[in-house]
């Protein structure tokens, strides 16, 4: 599957947007971290045309560690990811849960935020999916989202991930 993205220059990402809060933050900038930088573009689907509305984003997070702090991190994240199921922004519940991990990098997570506003809300439901991918000291966070709402397509995960780990890949 090819995905358009060639419609919007990458822009930087909203804090909120960079990487998935989930109960304790693990995933936030930390002292360990000697660089970091987040992007976000829109895309949209393979068969869509320049007048479609986009089909999602996708925000791409890289940090760079210092030695041993990168595998650090992803075991914090694995122990957040046992103890936060859920947790309430406002008044929207976010239910945090795994699904199939990609198979880049030197180890992965996807996690699968999904979001409910709540009966008293006008927007219906919706998810993110985002993998954190470690590949050495550097880790990379891809987080797709659905424009205007809905959940987020497995496969598109899988194909930005896969691409980010490629970029990381020729950078090294």
């Amino acid at each position: 599957m090819r995905l358009d993205t060639s419609f919007g220059e990458p822009k930087a990402a909203e804090p909120d947007l960079e990487v998935p809060r989930l109960c304790t933050d693990p995933l936030a900038p930390a002292g360990t971290e000697t660089a970091r930088r987040s992007r976000m573009t829109y895309y949209k689907g393979p068969n869509d045309g320049p007048d479609f509305t986009p089909r999602g984003s996708v925000t791409q997070t890289i940090s760079v560690h210092r030695p041993g702090e990168a595998k650090d991190l992803m075991r914090r994240l694995r122990d957040e990811l046992t103890d936060c199921r859920t947790r309430t922004d406002d008044t929207v519940k976010v239910t945090v849960s795994t699904d199939r991990a990609p198979r880049y990098g030197d180890e992965a997570i996807q996690v699968v935020e999904s979001f409910d506003p709540g009966p008293a809300s006008e927007a219906g439901k919706w998810n993110h999916r985002v993998a954190v991918i470690r590949v050495g000291e550097v880790v990379t966070v891809v987080t797709v989202g659905v424009w205007e709402g809905g959940f987020a397509p497995a496969e598109d995960l899988d194909l930005f991930a896969r691409l980010a780990v490629e970029a990381i890949d020729a950078w090294q």
